[in-house]
């Protein structure tokens, strides 16, 4: 429900005329959210499944935001990245990408001991 449509219901039902931006204010004085956090506990096994997710599979973001949504986790992408990056989960390149330049780097390697740069 919006600020706007609150102060329309306050109007509406006490007959006092409040600010939208009042409403507002008072909201986040109070700490009160327009969406819901999970519960703790649900935050704890979504941390814990993702950590296992990249650590022992692998997976990049799109995979395994699959995997979660699959297994009833209720998160979006960027919320994924945003929580991965929170728990320090940082993959500097694809594991597929890495193990394609392999044989490219052996390559420059030899190359560069036969030239004698590298010793």
């Amino acid at each position: 429900m919006s600020s706007q449509n609150i102060a329309a219901h306050i109007r509406a039902r006490h007959g006092i005329s409040v600010a939208e931006r009042t409403i507002k204010s008072r909201m986040q004085e109070w700490q009160v959210r327009k969406r819901n956090r999970a519960p703790s506990n649900t935050h704890s096994a979504l941390c814990d499944r993702a950590t296992t997710l990249f650590f022992e599979h692998g997976l990049e973001d799109k995979e395994m935001l699959r995997f979660l949504q699959d297994e009833g986790f209720d998160i979006n992408l960027r919320s994924l990245g945003k929580l991965r990056r929170g728990l320090n989960l940082h993959r500097r390149e694809n594991p597929g990408r890495a193990e394609q330049r392999i044989p490219r780097l052996k390559e420059i390697t030899r190359e560069e001991l036969a030239k004698g740069i590298i010793k």
